[in-house]
């Protein structure tokens, strides 16, 4: 929708940022548009005019310290479409090969089908639908970018793809328990059967999580006490071979925290398999070397990696494992038994011991830290 020539934007309670900007588009076989900046106002509690025509404007919220992009004019440059769907009472964009739907205010939406949970609902301004950054990001592989000493925000794309992963949340209370729960949701595979299968077997995992949680929240029909679980499932690590997440759950009864979880999947896209530990590497050698560094990381600072020595380390490696920044974590549970060590180890150090087909994970990450 067009801007009228001199549009008034109320802002009431947070400092805004205004931004008129001016266009410089690049195309190549990704995408790329800057967004250069002309002109910078900010008002609190006030109002500014904007006197300009030609578009809708970015604004950023200070109190969420994200930009809030108009969706029409992003999608639009990016080579997607945006669709009133009077049926359902909801936008609907299609932009690079995935499906969304959401609807101002509402902090709940879709993609692909799979629901979805928005940090920061849609809003309208001036008649426009406005989205965080964040929107854009988790849900069409964009990248954006936000230059403070040139004032220039650039969005783009990558050739390459990688899973795509936005977020669910649930959340429920009655008078024995209450729970939230945060669960990625994961798109952009090229197999979408697949896709599906990974997707409902997250949610599965974690319901059944709560089930032994209510259980154990309502053994004892007189304790008039709410007991809380709170879990998250984080990914750590995404590329088009590799998706590597992280389960953490936290029981909270009256006299505080009585038990966690920390569980960790890694599965190798290409395969469509869930990986062990033995699978990164071409023979057992590797353990040798991942034990003397566990080892040495404890022998240093034991206060930093309170951990029970005479667990069977080898074996808790194998199944308690993740990939994090070109690094393999393997986590140990303390001997408070509740909360856990991690030890990273750069598989770059490693990497005498990688297959071939899984060299990619070994990048030297300090050497690109001191290049940049």
């Amino acid at each position: 929708m067009k801007l009228k020539k001199y549009c008034a934007i109320t802002i009431v309670g947070v400092v805004m940022m205004v931004t008129a900007v001016v266009f410089a588009t690049k195309m190549r076989d990704d995408f790329e548009k800057q967004f250069s900046v002309i002109e910078d106002k900010y008002v609190e509690n006030g109002t500014v005019d904007v006197q300009d025509e030609n578009s809708n404007k970015p604004i950023f919220d200070a109190e969420t310290g994200k930009f809030f992009l108009p969706l029409r004019d992003i999608v639009d440059e990016m080579g997607g479409s945006v669709e009133w769907n009077q049926e359902k009472s909801v936008v609907v964009i299609d932009l690079r090969g995935a499906t969304a739907e959401i609807k101002e205010g509402d902090n709940k939406g879709s993609i692909n089908g799979y629901s979805i949970y928005l940090e920061d609902a849609p809003r309208n301004i001036n008649g426009c639908l406005y989205v965080s950054s964040d929107f854009i990001v988790n849900n069409f592989g964009a990248i954006v970018e936000w230059d403070e000493e040139n004032k220039v925000i650039t969005i783009k794309t990558e050739v390459e793809k990688s899973p795509i992963v936005d977020k669910n949340r649930f959340v429920y209370e009655d008078k024995d328990m209450a729970y939230s729960i945060e669960v990625p949701v994961i798109t952009g595979l090229n197999d979408k059967k697949y896709e599906e299968s990974l997707n409902n077997s997250i949610v599965s995992k974690v319901m059944e999580d709560i089930k032994i949680f209510a259980t154990q929240s309502r053994l004892d029909e007189n304790d008039e006490n709410i007991y809380h679980w709170n879990e998250t499932v984080d990914v750590k690590y995404e590329s088009s071979k590799l998706i590597s997440f992280v389960a953490n759950g936290i029981k909270e009864e009256p006299d505080g925290i009585s038990n966690t979880i920390m569980t960790a999947v890694n599965i190798n896209l290409e395969t469509q398999s869930v990986m062990k530990l033995e699978d990164f590497f071409k023979n057992d050698k590797y353990k040798e070397e991942v034990l003397e560094r566990i080892n040495n990381m404890w022998t240093v600072s034991p206060e930093n990696y309170p951990i029970s020595v005479s667990e069977d380390i080898e074996f808790i490696m194998e199944q308690n494992f993740y990939v994090s920044d070109n690094n393999l974590v393997i986590f140990i549970k303390n001997k408070d038994g509740k909360t856990y060590s991690e030890f990273k180890i750069p598989f770059y150090d490693l990497r005498k011991y990688i297959k071939s087909d899984m060299t990619y994970i070994a990048k030297n990450t300090s050497e690109l830290v001191n290049n940049n």
